[in-house]
């Protein structure tokens, strides 16, 4: 629909939803909205999408996730966002002017081998560290973006 900007509330039966597509032009994909428990394959992610909402992704057993390269407007990932994916690489865009990154963003991800953080990230939250990445190490919970992730091999930034 040409009129969609935005993705947000649950459909009444998200066990049916076993493909997403997410056309160009939707800018933000709301908290909880993507929680599909049986969606399957690669979700790629516009470039114009500013916005993905706390957990909205979180669970999901997507086996790819893409960004879209071509953005002109800076990236917002929610806390827990990305949680617990199986995916086994994420590469965030490099076109954006910036890409903020929240708590919990890519916990729990246990597949998840490489990441690539490009130069425009220009936070990762108020209360949020990277030195964490990879460690079960605990001195602050909320801190943390990528805890559990013991199939981390590649972490580029």
């Amino acid at each position: 629909n040409d009129n969609i900007s935005a993705i947000t509330g649950w459909p009444f039966n998200r066990t049916a939803v076993k493909k997403l597509v997410i056309e160009e032009g939707v800018t933000s994909i709301g908290s909880f909205t993507a929680k599909f428990p049986n969606l399957t394959g690669e979700v790629v992610i516009p470039s114009t999408v500013t916005y993905l909402g706390q957990e909205a992704f979180q669970n999901v057993p997507i086996t790819k996730l893409t960004f879209a390269e071509g953005g002109t407007e800076p990236l917002c990932i929610g806390p827990g966002a990305l949680k617990n994916l199986q995916v086994k690489e994420i590469v965030f865009p490099a076109d954006r002017p910036e890409i903020h990154i929240h708590c919990w963003a890519l916990n729990d991800c246990t597949k998840l081998e490489s990441v690539t953080f490009p130069a425009n990230i220009t936070t990762f939250s108020n209360w949020t560290h990277v030195e964490y990445c990879g460690m079960n190490y605990i001195n602050n919970y909320d801190s943390q973006i990528l805890a559990r992730v013991w199939a981390l091999k590649t972490l580029s930034c």
